[in-house]
């Protein structure tokens, strides 16, 4: 096994690695268990790393401008779930989290819904 510690002097190719420094990434939104070995071959400790979805819903939040959006990933799909103020806010969220997965479920609420055009029409 190689170690490859970014952000530190390159040796041979690699970066030189420092004394008691683990690096971990995520390639993708996901649970996963990390065990440190002794040289011996005996495990000493056991980690259990959630790779979640905070960048997406931290951008998707912020380009909105709604803090009220939650942002789960089920699977390969992000769900967005929450209140927002219309339909341009939902359209809005939807595009930005279809940048970060393929498959989006919509489940926000909108607060302030379009009228459709036959309705306001039935009014006057």
């Amino acid at each position: 096994m190689s170690r490859n510690c970014p952000g530190r002097p390159v040796h041979r190719g690699r970066r030189k690695p420092v004394d008691k420094e683990l690096s971990v990434i995520g390639k993708k939104a996901g649970v996963t268990t990390l065990t440190i070995v002794k040289s011996d071959g005996s495990a000493t400790q056991m980690y259990r790393i959630d790779v979640g979805n905070d960048a997406a819903a931290a951008t998707i939040r912020q380009m909105v401008g709604n803090t009220n959006i939650t942002v789960r990933a089920i699977g390969d799909a992000l769900v967005l779930d929450g209140k927002v103020n219309d339909e341009i806010e939902a359209q809005r969220a939807v595009q930005i989290a279809g940048a970060y997965k393929a498959q989006v479920v919509n489940l926000l609420e909108v607060s302030s819904p379009a009228k459709s055009k036959s309705a306001a029409a039935s009014r006057k």
